[in-house]
């Protein structure tokens, strides 16, 4: 037995040492399936095929980003709003699902619009808008402080609004200027062409020279830029007042920029009266809110006749008070009553910015606009009676196409007023809005709990342009 296996171990051996002295056939894979063996021809280069080019728009990777956010947030819902109520009560769960049903909204809304641009503009802020909701989902995931989680939530939620405004196909604006019939004027139309504006600024004026500076606005007003709210705003009623009652007296009215707002009277044809704010923007001329030249609620159509008293305080009157019977509206507010359009013009006879100045007016574009801190003041009905002028300040919560949303505390009598910036700490005013609305005007579906004002856009300050050149215009020097 063990001879036999001796042999066959050398026949094995043997076979080996044959092998190794003929070559053996390379199988391709053809061989091996059993296809017939392909005669070597001349050889070619072959080139990869190429790769599916990869999305150029930043879309893609925007809503692959909130759909994991939104997911993550579905996920974990129930758990990060009984936190919210730990840790605030029914106000922080409140605000939990006004921020998150926000989010989905506005989410929900992207989705219908065409995300394929490319422009650098949209670039940036959707690759801003990803990287929030990157820092979104994994707070989410990681179970992080609540608060911190909604405010994510709510700079998500205003950066895709802005995305909202710059992709929403925006139909060409035809404003009409429209004055009350006293004096006739001559009517200016105009087209908007933008959606996003370039940068336009009128030029401020600064009236006689103020024997000193306020202190209020060294102490009060807020400037430049902040990432967070100076408050976060809390539960309640859908007032104007939001949260807590912040806006504190201005009693320098009688120095810039406080004297260059205006307390207004309005009195309409049937000795119907109310109050409103206004303020200067040239020589002769005061911008204030549509429905305080012309209202069908209030006057049954236009005023008749406004006092205006620049820098009021009580009962004093620094500049005296003047009347006007000629307004200016356009045609969106007076046919329309469009809410974004609220806005209305008083023309003077006297020249009283010369003596209290003016505002420069500005046409920023949204992505401009975000996280700027503004100032409203203005002369509200439940304090003073329309008579002293209160201010407050906040950061902006949104920008859409034509409104400003801020949680700044305003009451009725302060419409009209102006919503202004400074973009340095040596800046001056530079007003971007008009105020005009509290929190149950916002439009359907928008979740914050924020007053509002139209913007400042392109077609907007064209007409302010020319509603200044028909009281003689700005001075050249």
């Amino acid at each position: 037995m063990a001879r036999k296996k001796v042999q066959a171990s050398r026949s094995r051996a043997t076979a080996r040492s044959a092998g190794a002295s003929k070559p053996r056939a390379r199988k391709t894979p053809s061989t091996r399936s059993g296809a017939a063996r392909r005669t070597p021809g001349r050889l070619t280069g072959v080139r990869k095929p190429p790769e599916a080019a990869a999305d150029a728009s930043p879309g893609a990777a925007l809503v692959d980003t909130l759909d994991a956010t939104i997911k993550s947030l579905a996920d974990r819902f129930a758990t990060l709003r009984a936190a919210a109520f730990q840790q605030g009560g029914a106000a922080g769960q409140q605000r939990f699902d006004q921020v998150f049903d926000g989010l989905r909204a506005s989410y929900n809304a992207l989705l219908k619009q065409d995300l394929a641009r490319n422009d650098q503009r949209y670039r940036d802020l959707a690759a801003a808008t990803t990287r929030a909701g990157d820092d979104l989902t994994k707070a989410i995931k990681s179970m992080a402080d609540v608060v911190a989680i909604i405010d994510l939530g709510a700079r998500v939620t205003s950066l895709i609004g802005n995305i909202m405004s710059l992709v929403t196909v925006r139909q060409p604006l035809r404003l009409v200027s429209m004055s009350n019939p006293v004096v006739p004027v001559p009517k200016s139309v105009f087209e908007g062409l933008e959606a996003a504006p370039v940068r336009r600024v009128t030029r401020g004026g600064q009236g006689t020279p103020a024997t000193e500076s306020s202190r209020a606005l060294q102490h009060l007003v807020v400037k430049g830029r902040r990432a967070t709210p100076l408050r976060r705003p809390g539960g309640g009623a859908l007032e104007s007042i939001i949260d807590i009652d912040d806006r504190v007296r201005i009693l320098e009215t009688d120095l810039p920029p406080w004297r260059m707002i205006c307390a207004l009277r309005l009195r309409g044809p049937f000795g119907s009266g109310a109050i409103g704010t206004g303020w200067m923007i040239g020589p002769k001329t005061v911008l204030t809110a549509g429905h305080c030249v012309y209202s069908t609620q209030f006057f049954g159509g236009w005023a008749t006749e406004i006092e205006i008293s620049a820098g009021r305080n009580g009962d004093v009157f620094p500049f005296d008070t003047v009347k006007s019977r000629r307004f200016s509206s356009v045609n969106l507010w007076v046919e329309q009553e469009d809410p974004d359009f609220d806005i209305g013009c008083i023309h003077l006879d006297d020249p009283l910015g010369e003596r209290v100045g003016w505002f420069s007016v500005a046409a920023l574009g949204a992505t401009e606009l975000e996280d700027f801190l503004v100032n409203v003041a203005g002369y509200p009905g439940d304090r003073g009676g329309g008579t002293e002028l209160y201010h407050h300040r906040n950061r902006v919560l949104s920008v859409t196409e034509r409104r400003i949303f801020y949680d700044v505390d305003t009451f009725g009598g302060q419409s009209g007023a102006p919503v202004w910036i400074h973009e340095q700490d040596d800046a001056p005013p530079l007003a971007i809005g008009i105020h005009a609305y509290g929190v149950g005007a916002n439009p359907p579906g928008m979740s914050l709990r924020a007053n509002s004002a139209p913007r400042i856009i392109p077609e907007v300050l064209d007409q302010i342009e020319a509603w200044v050149n028909e009281d003689g215009g700005w001075p050249t020097t």
